[in-house]
């Protein structure tokens, strides 16, 4: 069976009785997550199944009693690793558990499939090697070597910790320096500028005539005036002196004829004046463009209640071949129903019918 078609039946829920508290006492769902993980693991060859096994026994091992998952403690996390042979930086430990902590399904408690995850991240556990110990051996002049005794006397596993924590922090702080490309500027441009320049100087030449005519002509239309020669201009008449001035303009006093007609107003009671409202057409509330659309809605719904038995009954025939390629062959060979019932039946009926 291919991996792809287990991961189906998985997703469809085929195994889920198969899986729900059969194998273990968890939830079909719990089991189903990790067996995506377990298949995701061995696709990508980072475990075999001799590894699986060993990271499940590891994980059961310190499961809690409540089958709620392992708790996040880190000296529990950590033998359990060990235990599969496997070993990780606590510093990088704790950083993984604070960002995997937010996909947890019980709080504080990290489930199988999350351990599965968590692995990736570790390194393979070196056992301790006695050659490996710094010891005070040798004698030189009757002197010995000065010895770290903290590195003497702590535990292998302390040791291989601290070393992994120094390596965990060098990575997080190697920040990648920016290489940039060289600073030298091209001499040169990148484009011929030959052709361009011979262009110019050759419309500069061409231009002299040109411009020396353009010349000649303004300076003829200035002198020429009504077809005489005059030796200058006629100068520019001054008309503000004819212009009058707007200060000196006075305006009308209205103040008067205001006054007459707020008294006349007041003696007649002049009845208010009424302003003429004219009413805007009304644009229709229903347009022929609705109308099309709800008769077209209407026609779609029509057509799609009378193929509705025919639709429904091809989505079934279609759903039926992918997950039973022989059903087509099986429907095929079905002997028609043809409506007709066996006479033992009716005459079974017709005796407890008479009976009663």
């Amino acid at each position: 069976m291919e991996i792809k078609n287990i991961l189906r039946a998985l997703e469809l829920n085929f195994l889920c009785m198969d899986l729900h508290l059969t194998y273990n006492m968890h939830t079909a769902d719990w089991n189903t997550r990790v067996i995506r993980n377990a298949i995701s693991l061995l696709v990508h060859r980072v475990l075999n199944f001799d590894g699986l096994r060993d990271v499940r026994v590891a994980y059961e091992t310190y499961e809690h009693t409540d089958m709620k998952g392992m708790e996040l403690n880190t000296l529990v996390i950590s033998r359990a690793l060990k235990l599969c042979g496997r070993v990780i930086a606590p510093l990088k430990l704790n950083h993984r558990i604070k960002h995997m902590k937010v996909h947890f399904l019980e709080p504080n408690r990290i489930q199988l499939d999350e351990f599965f995850r968590l692995v990736l991240w570790c390194d393979l556990y070196v056992a301790y090697r006695h050659g490996d110990a710094e010891t005070a051996s040798g004698k030189d002049r009757d002197l010995f070597e000065v010895v770290d005794f903290a590195k003497l006397l702590s535990h292998h596993d302390e040791r291989l910790a601290n070393r992994l924590n120094v390596q965990f922090l060098q990575e997080e702080r190697n920040y990648e320096t920016e290489k940039l490309g060289p600073t030298d500027m091209f001499q040169d441009s990148t484009v011929n500028t030959e052709l361009t320049t011979e262009q110019v100087q050759l419309q500069k030449v061409n231009y002299e005539p040109i411009k020396f005519g353009i010349s000649q002509s303004e300076r003829r239309l200035l002198t020429v005036i009504a077809g005489n020669v005059r030796s200058r201009p006629i100068s520019f008449p001054e008309f503000d002196k004819y212009r009058q001035s707007e200060k000196f303009k006075t305006s009308p006093d209205l103040r008067g004829q205001s006054a007459s007609v707020s008294v006349q107003k007041r003696l007649h009671s002049a009845p208010p004046t009424i302003l003429e409202t004219t009413r805007q057409p009304t644009p229709r509330t229903v347009a022929s463009r609705d109308l099309r659309d709800l008769q077209s809605k209407l026609e779609n719904l029509l057509f799609d209640m009378s193929t509705l038995e025919t639709r429904c009954q091809v989505q079934v025939e279609n759903e039926m071949m992918f997950y039973i390629p022989e059903y087509s062959q099986k429907l095929a060979n079905k002997p028609p129903d043809t409506g007709l019932v066996h006479p033992s039946t009716v005459k079974s009926v017709h005796t407890k019918t008479c009976d009663a």
